[in-house]
């Protein structure tokens, strides 16, 4: 449905919807009705202009969005309305974004941002906006929290990111209460090195509950190393530490670790080992023996054969002698040999 400026006179902001159509329209200071679209467009124009620290690319797109909140919030489409005038304010700040932005998240019955919105209006721009802009967001405060609920959100560790409905509201504690509908909601704190705490609430109009919620540290699993072999009297030592028995358990940290194993007459051996996060590795490996030069035996009796007998020496002497006798008639020249010398071998 479309907004309509004629609409103002309900008593109870937020409870009916005539009293939200009075605001749909709502523009930046100046704007006479809801139905002047075309004149809160042109104030968004000449404020994004006037800003020298917003570059071309996020002015046009600032503008654009702007002008889609315009159109969706004419066709009645309060959500798409919502969604442009948010992002258009986050490009560029604006209290005639930021009040739009406050009337259709009301127009949404997103109470709570809206009541945020509001909040803001006032708090940041109180001395920008015109009387009646300020005047009409106190008033809006103060009907939406006579309907919203207060919750104190706490989490147990200091620093802990709290959570509503998914959307995040900061680091525990909060400065302030949080402004909830009513209906169900979770609620979440998160920290590194902690599992999340969550719990749901179903909340009433104006209850005021306090919400705390319990971190658990996370417990990690040890990274564990173990060595084995099935070399005898083998030792291992890690990253080069000291050397140890095999086999061999150790808590380590995860990584890239060196593994050496040393044994007497074995060839030590070293390898890299990969061990996981919150994991056992198991680096099991054998030694290779060091090669020794085979023994030299003795020949045996059967193997001597004939240089290991006496016929080496007998055969020796004959030789001896032979060669004396010849020497004997080779060195009397005046003898003739006798024809009846005999020599005889035995």
């Amino acid at each position: 449905m479309k907004p309509d400026p004629a609409n103002r006179g309900s008593s109870r902001p937020g409870t009916c919807r005539s009293r939200r159509v009075r605001s749909a329209g709502a523009g930046p200071p100046g704007a006479a009705r809801p139905g002047s679209a075309v004149v809160v467009a042109t104030a968004i124009v000449l404020a994004v202009a006037s800003v020298a620290a917003q570059t071309a690319d996020q002015q046009a797109e600032a503008q654009r969005l702007f002008e889609q909140g315009v159109a969706a919030a004419a066709a009645g489409d309060y959500a798409n309305a919502v969604f442009a005038f948010s992002r258009s304010y986050q490009l560029y700040p604006h209290p005639g974004t930021l009040k739009n932005l406050a009337v259709y998240q009301d127009q949404s019955a997103r109470l709570a941002e809206a009541y945020g919105s509001w909040q803001e209006l006032v708090e940041r721009y109180r001395d920008t906006v015109s009387d009646a802009t300020l005047q009409e967001a106190r008033q809006r405060i103060a009907d939406l929290e006579a309907i919203l609920a207060r919750v104190e959100v706490t989490a147990d560790v200091a620093g802990a990111i709290l959570y509503a409905d998914g959307r995040e509201l900061g680091p525990s504690p909060l400065a302030e209460p949080l402004m909830l509908e009513a209906g169900p909601h979770v609620f979440e704190a998160r920290l590194e090195g902690h599992e999340p705490a969550r719990t749901s609430r179903q909340l009433v109009e104006r209850a005021n509950p306090r919400i705390e919620l319990h971190l658990e540290p996370i417990v990690v699993a040890p990274s564990v190393l173990r060595v084995e072999s099935r070399t005898p009297g083998v030792t291992a030592s890690i990253d080069g530490g000291q050397a140890e028995s095999v086999p061999l358990l150790r808590e380590i940290e995860p990584g890239v670790h060196a593994v050496r194993l040393e044994a007497q007459g074995y060839l030590g051996e070293t390898r890299e080992v990969s061990v996981p996060v919150s994991g056992e590795v198991v680096a099991a490996f054998d030694l290779a023996p060091i090669a020794l030069p085979p023994p030299v035996e003795p020949p045996s009796e059967e193997s001597a054969g004939f240089w290991e007998g006496p016929w080496p020496w007998v055969i020796g002497g004959l030789l001896v002698l032979g060669a004396g006798a010849t020497t004997a008639v080779l060195l009397w020249p005046g003898d003739e040999p006798s024809s009846g010398l005999v020599v005889t071998f035995r």
